[in-house]
């Protein structure tokens, strides 16, 4: 894992000061070497690297092939060998044992279609010197970001935004749908960023910017499989499950595990025991004196029976008061997550780790989530809705609307009355941390409407609800929060984190299976269970679903509310966000007395918000 960035531009755009800029910018997420090299008339590439594979220096990036293409490349192939013996097949050879080396191997034999053929978590930067363009891919979900600009003659890349902006070229303005998105949903949503003019590179896209022409072509490489598909059965499930596990302990360096008692996490450490890997892995937990948050003894359970060690960490209210400033100025945009990520990354980093298994991607692979209960029901019902007269839809709504402000779950119900019917516009809903009260959270001027139709709105035709939940949630929740925090937050201490669930292989295969075996027995996300509940203990899997989250709700209103409340108090009421300070501060006020259903997690969004402006802008 690594960080990566580049400019196109003259020869006064792609100085030495630029390119130390965007390297010093990135190096957190590469503490093992930097390079930041001139490649061509007016092209800098700069990579900062975390070894993981091939640990010599023949694995040093930027780097070059034969032909004169460079590559900088921030991720893993997991399918590496097997591509490398193709290529050899076909004459190509090599001159060091990395992933890297590969990636150029494939792109001098099939061009830009060489990323259908990687099996792993990748974003990479690669000048092809002869035709002069620059392809820029990331993987199939985006588990490895990269964001972009361009003004027509100049085009910049980075893995993170914070990157970009050290570079001088790109300006710091706020882009207003980007600050109503995060309101919205707690995090912005891509393609968009908090940046006017960088883009996010969405997952399974690729980027072509013509040197030459000053123009960039974008085009989508890879799409959840068609629902037509041929079926898959719970026992193809179980062997997918197995060998994504192995591709993903591909490395040169002990691998880790984060375990959290939950199946997800329990499941994998389940498969490495089977795999007869599992004394190889140590596992990391964090837990609480909060009995209601902690899933400490369940884990240790776990981690004892599978794993080779397991170390639990335990967190306080007084650690995170510590370590919450440091958190926050980890965030590259603004969300309200993360910080359990950078916690645990941390205590995995300093007991000598580079890369770690997560289960995250569990929940949206095998149905874990409510929303895959309650957006089947919400569908079920919008023809009864529809029947209503839309003037009565209209005078309810507005009835619910006008008493919304303590009760957000009101602003859901009359936006579900009057939005457009479908999946994309019913998961919208219920994702959203804010609906109506986002305008009222922005000065006039900023307040804008927050779309609903999804980029990925085609992947939803002919699906039934269950699978069109799966994939709102991969490119929604999973995409711009999740995966997005889990990045940032981890090469923040320079850890990989490694996903197997997000493995396309597999997530094809569970994509295959008839909903029907899919959501069968009494337990959730049954496909997965299926292949483990022989080894889990009963408790891991016959309780109530708890995500990973400190105890905010509890925490904000203790420890944690002066530095709350000495954010809100500081932040000026003419600010580049457009935030209106007031309608903040009553939110919180509201969140203190336990007015209508005000969550620690809406309450906390200005604050998250206004730290990340007082640190970039």
């Amino acid at each position: 894992m690594c960080g990566i960035a580049g400019i196109i531009g003259t020869r006064d755009d792609v100085t030495p000061a630029r390119l130390s800029a965007f390297a010093g910018a990135l190096a957190h997420r590469g503490p093992d070497g930097a390079g930041a090299d001139v490649v061509g008339d007016g092209v800098g590439l700069v990579h900062t690297r975390l070894a993981i594979i091939d640990l010599s220096p023949a694995g040093r990036q930027p780097m070059r092939d034969a032909a004169g293409n460079w590559v900088t490349f921030n991720g893993e192939l997991y399918n590496y060998r097997a591509l490398r013996a193709e290529l050899e097949h076909c004459g190509r050879s090599f001159h060091s044992q990395s992933d890297t080396e590969v990636l150029l191997a494939a792109y001098a034999q099939w061009g830009a279609a060489c990323v259908e053929r990687f099996d792993g978590m990748f974003a990479f930067g690669l000048w092809d010197a002869s035709a002069r363009t620059l392809l820029l891919a990331t993987d199939r979900f985006g588990i490895k970001p990269v964001y972009w600009w361009c003004d027509g003659r100049r085009f910049a890349f980075a893995s993170e935004v914070r990157a970009l902006l050290t570079s001088g070229l790109v300006p710091r303005v706020v882009n207003r749908d980007a600050v109503a998105s995060f309101f919205a949903f707690g995090a912005v949503q891509a393609p968009v960023s908090i940046i006017v003019g960088v883009s996010q590179l969405l997952p399974g896209h690729r980027l072509c910017f013509d040197a030459q022409r000053g123009t960039a072509v974008i085009e989508r490489y890879w799409a959840p499989p068609a629902p037509d598909a041929s079926p898959a059965s719970a026992d193809d499930v179980a062997v997918a499950l197995r060998a994504a596990l192995e591709r993903h302990l591909v490395a040169d360096v002990p691998v880790g595990l984060f375990l959290s008692g939950g199946v997800d996490s329990s499941a994998l450490a389940a498969l490495a025991h089977r795999a007869g890997v599992g004394e190889a892995l140590t596992a990391f937990t964090v837990t609480f004196a909060e009995r209601a948050y902690a899933e400490g003894a369940i884990a240790r359970t776990v981690g004892e029976r599978f794993c080779g060690a397991h170390r639990e960490l335990l967190v306080t209210d007084a650690d995170l008061a510590r370590d919450l400033p440091a958190s926050l100025a980890a965030q590259d945009q603004p969300t309200i997550d993360g910080t359990n990520v950078f916690i645990i990354a941390r205590a995995a980093r300093n007991a000598g780790m580079k890369t770690v298994l997560s289960g995250q991607g569990g929940d949206e692979v095998f149905g874990g989530y409510e929303t895959f209960r309650r957006l089947p029901r919400m569908l079920a019902h919008e023809r009864y809705v529809a029947m209503l007269p839309r003037a009565v839809r209209t005078a309810l709504a507005a009835g619910l609307l006008a008493r919304a402000a303590a009760h957000p779950a009101r602003a859901k119900m009359a936006a579900y009355l009057t939005a457009e019917r479908g999946a994309a516009a019913c998961y919208a809903i219920t994702r959203q941390l804010f609906h109506a009260q986002v305008r009222a959270l922005l000065q006039p001027e900023w307040r804008t409407a927050v779309g609903v139709t999804p980029w990925y709105a085609s992947d939803l035709i002919g699906r039934d609800p269950y699978h069109a939940t799966s994939v709102l949630e991969f490119f929604g929740y999973l995409a711009n929060t999740l995966l997005r925090d889990g990045d940032v937050m981890s090469m923040a201490h320079g850890l990989e984190v490694r996903v197997p669930y997000l493995d396309h292989h597999l997530v094809e295969t569970v994509l295959r299976v008839p909903t029907t075996a899919s959501q069968h027995g009494a337990w959730p996300k049954a496909l997965l269970l299926d292949a483990v509940r022989d080894m889990l203990p009963r408790a891991v899997y016959d309780r109530k679903k708890m995500g990973f989250t400190f105890p905010w709700e509890t925490w904000l209103r203790g420890r944690l509310r002066p530095f709350a409340e000495e954010t809100l108090a500081g932040f000026p009421a003419d600010n580049a966000l457009g935030v209106h300070r007031g309608a903040c501060v009553q939110l919180w006020q509201d969140f203190l007395a336990h007015r209508g259903s005000v969550t620690w997690a809406r309450a906390w969004a200005p604050i998250a918000l206004m730290r990340w402006a007082d640190r970039n802008l």
